[in-house]
């Protein structure tokens, strides 16, 4: 287990290394929030580099991932409202998708994304992601 946030975050600058479930997670029976991570990377994941299992706003930018399940997760078969916004962000070696959620509530913001995956394996989603 990694970071577990509570309501609003600013994470800055941190490097997660072989990580096992999640970097980075926002539980259920926490407080949803404003949650903004920059500068920062994550190699080597088993699983999800974020969990989120609560309503949020998510704001990923300068951000680089390599070798992980999925980069982002909202809580499977849950249909609460997460909005994400990924701005200057490589995810390069995920084994599912960049985002994966299965609500029509999830609503992916995007620009200046790369990876070294095809675009149409980058989100396995119910509503269609936009640029910004």
């Amino acid at each position: 287990e990694g970071v577990h946030c509570m309501g609003d975050n600013i994470i800055d600058n941190v490097d997660w290394r072989g990580i096992g479930e999640d970097a980075m997670s926002v539980r259920s029976y926490f407080p949803g929030g404003d949650i903004n991570v920059s500068n920062g990377s994550e190699y080597d994941g088993d699983d999800k580099c974020f969990q989120f299992n609560r309503e949020c706003v998510v704001r990923v930018t300068d951000f680089q991932c390599a070798r992980v399940g999925k980069f982002i997760r909202q809580n499977g078969g849950k249909t609460f409202p997460l909005t994400i916004y990924l701005d200057t962000v490589t995810v390069n070696d995920f084994k599912e998708a960049i985002v994966r959620s299965d609500s029509p509530n999830c609503y992916v913001y995007y620009r200046n994304i790369r990876s070294n995956e095809s675009e149409s394996d980058w989100w396995m989603l119910e509503t269609t992601p936009r640029q910004f």
